[in-house]
């Protein structure tokens, strides 16, 4: 037996205790070991219960989403598949196409191929097609949309317009297509129902301007004709009302039907060159003389360097002006009227821009946002008395909008108005309506106190020709004493007062008239010019020492423009009173004329007589204008190139196109306007046959 010492047993004694020291606190570390583990299996116990509920909860979301997807399309009116790639379907309108596939099952629905669904439709051929838009969405990635129709077995056709979507993952691959099938056979109708109301309505449009016209047609012509021939004044004085009244009817009812025409977006704009000098003067003497009647002062200011000839419709161009400017004179009880006639350059041509101003009753400002209405006539009881349609406005509006243009308005009440037309328009000639030769050379002194006189000076000047204004007598004795000038202008009142104190010099006496105050002679006419004084005829004085006016429309003297000599023409017109005004009016220049009521007719006398011109209406019984033209050529012949002039009241661009298409050489609208005529006798008739006037 071994005796351990004191000190052996001491130590091993500390090592015991120091162990136990040790396995106390590996028991710690153990214990809180244990009861981590126990928060973890409570922590995973608590996640596992909420994922369990998560998930019912979920499950119940999915369900609530899938019915109410369903839902949605149950109550989807059109046909939608989802395919997959292999073109299986996986979702659309199940109830609607199981109805359509007398399926009770919805299982049997999942998978199925697309070409057992559209087995269902009878019509092959677009099958066919819509297979072949399926495979080109698949492979191209494209979404299409088309229309066509379907033929069913009893001959009843549908129109559908069917659209395809590939179906794409986020990575941008195909995983399917979605096809939607939708029945438009309503819409299609509603549409050509429309269409065929529009067509309609233009047919109904042209027959009324026909029907309309042609007795207006004989009541003005038989107006003029008498009062060409008419030498009692009181007798004439009555035809001058009934032409007025005439008139004015006849311009509510282009009114009436230039709307309508509007209002279906059958109005005609066809550009083509024109001349800005012809056009501008036609408005402002027809506007002139309306002015003259109220007293009202007419004052026209135009841009000299405005181009020569523009490309535009001028036809509706002057409609437009005639239309603001017949306003202004309506509205305006005294005063002035003001127009402005300038341009803005572009890149592409320039911006026409007409400016018109009044000193009349205004516009309130309530009453602005209805301007441009039809059938609207503001502010009615101060207006009571005041003639119109109420539709001017609306037909300017529509007539701008149709050109790419626009009208704009700024009024004042009990001031006045000022409108703005402006458009654009492409150049065919850029010569400056106002080309003055050699302005150097030109030297001008104008004598009047008056706006005319301002605006006359300040735009000579703006074109190099020099030019001084006087406002007295003694500063115009002073101006000719100190300087020398080619051309001097008088306003005929200044004149007058002061004829015996002016100079006698070598410079070209101009005298300026108010606003058309008498006729003029043709002796007085080399050194006279009415106002509105307009800058182009101030150029001809400049340049060719005298201005002559063109003939307005109905002048008294108009006949004997031009004169003819052994012309034989045929009228052709299915109205008896027509073809007597007619052949009237060509009476008067020494034609021999021969009348035809119908196709047939027209045809027996052109087949026994040679005619140097044939007038031919274009809507006729039977045998219409442009038929009977046909049959005329088929002689052969002479009738294969007598001139043939269409006359009609449907004013329709295609008509004029379908005329030069069928053998016509020109056309003209009735009302017959003479100067119109005298341009296509001019153009047609051979120059031995037109007599010089003197």
């Amino acid at each position: 037996m071994t005796i351990q010492t004191r000190e052996e047993l001491e130590a091993k004694l500390l090592e015991q205790e120091q162990e136990l020291k040790r396995n106390r606190l590996d028991y710690k570390k153990l214990e809180r070991r244990v009861n981590r583990l126990k928060n973890d299996i409570h922590s995973l116990n608590t996640m596992y219960e909420n994922t369990i509920q998560l998930r019912d909860f979920d499950m119940a979301e999915k369900e609530k989403q899938y019915a109410y997807n369903h839902l949605l399309l149950d109550a989807f009116p059109h046909i939608l598949a989802v395919l997959d790639n292999d073109m299986n379907y996986v979702l659309g309108t199940d109830r609607l196409i199981m109805n359509r596939m007398k399926m009770s099952d919805p299982k049997k629905l999942k998978r199925i191929s697309v070409q057992k669904i559209l087995k269902l439709i009878p019509d092959q051929d677009w099958v066919n097609r819509v297979m072949l838009q399926i495979h080109n969405a698949l492979n191209n990635t494209i979404s299409s949309r088309f229309s066509d129709k379907i033929v069913l077995p009893a001959g009843e056709i549908i129109h559908v317009s069917t659209t395809l979507s590939p179906a794409m993952d986020i990575d941008g691959n195909v995983q399917g297509i979605v096809v939607m099938v939708q029945d438009i056979t309503e819409m299609v109708l509603a549409k050509e129902a429309a269409e065929a109301a529009g067509r309609s309505k233009s047919i109904f449009l042209a027959n009324m301007s026909h029907e309309i016209r042609t007795p207006m047609n004989a009541i003005i012509s038989i107006g003029h004709i008498l009062k060409s021939s008419e030498k009692d004044n009181a007798r004439k004085e009555h035809i001058n009302n009934l032409l007025m009244a005439s008139e004015t009817l006849m311009n509510i009812i282009n009114d009436i039907l230039d709307f309508s025409k509007i209002d279906v977006n059958k109005l005609e704009i066809v550009s083509q060159p024109y001349s800005m000098i012809e056009m501008l003067d036609e408005v402002i003497n027809l506007i002139a003389l309306k002015a003259t009647e109220k007293d009202l002062e007419f004052i026209v200011q135009i841009d000299p360097q405005l181009p020569r000839k523009l490309i535009g419709n001028d036809l509706r161009i002057k409609q437009v002006l005639i239309n603001l400017l017949s306003n202004a004179i309506k509205y305006t009880r005294k005063g002035r009227i003001f127009l402005w006639v300038g341009q803005y350059k572009d890149k592409q041509g320039i911006k026409l821009a007409f400016t018109i101003q009044d000193t009349g009753i205004g516009i309130k400002k309530e009453e602005m946002p209805y301007l441009f209405d039809a059938f609207t006539q503001l502010d009615v009881v101060k207006n009571k008395g005041i003639q119109g349609t109420g539709l001017g406005l609306a037909i300017s509006k529509g007539i701008a909008q149709k050109m790419n243009g626009n009208i704009s308005v700024a009024s004042t009440y009990h001031k006045g108005s000022t409108f703005e037309f402006t458009l654009p328009q492409n150049v065919d000639d850029e010569t400056p309506i106002a080309l003055v030769k050699e302005p150097q050379k030109k030297c001008v002194l104008v004598f009047g106190d008056n706006i005319s006189a301002e605006l006359l000076t300040n735009t000579l000047n703006q074109i190099n020709v020099q030019c001084d204004r006087v406002k007295t007598v003694n500063e115009l004795q002073r101006q000719i004493e100190e300087k020398t000038y080619t051309h001097m202008f008088f306003w005929e009142r200044e004149y007058k007062c002061h004829k015996n104190k002016i100079p006698d010099v070598k410079a070209k006496q101009v005298i300026v008239r108010k606003l058309f105050d008498a006729p003029v002679s043709e002796a007085d006419q080399s050194n006279t010019i009415q106002e509105p004084l307009l800058i182009s005829e101030v150029v001809q004085i400049l340049n060719k020492g005298k201005i002559w006016k063109e003939s307005t429309r109905w002048e008294d003297n108009i006949f004997n423009k031009i004169k003819v000599q052994d012309v034989s023409a045929l009228v052709v017109d299915d109205i008896e009173i027509n073809c007597l005004v007619t052949q009237e009016i060509l009476k008067q220049y020494g034609m021999c004329v021969d009348t035809a009521q119908s196709g047939m007719e027209a045809l027996d006398l052109v087949g026994n007589n040679r005619y140097d011109i044939i007038f031919m209406d274009h809507m006729m019984p039977d045998m219409d204008g442009i038929e009977t033209t046909i049959q005329i050529r088929n002689l052969g012949g002479w009738n294969a190139e007598v001139p043939i002039i269409a006359l009609t009241a449907n004013t329709a661009e295609d008509i004029k196109k379908q005329f030069n298409q069928e053998g016509m050489n020109g056309y003209m609208s009735k009302p017959l306007e003479l100067k119109e005529l005298n341009n296509v006798l001019h153009t047609f008739l051979p120059n031995n046959k037109i007599v010089k006037q003197k």
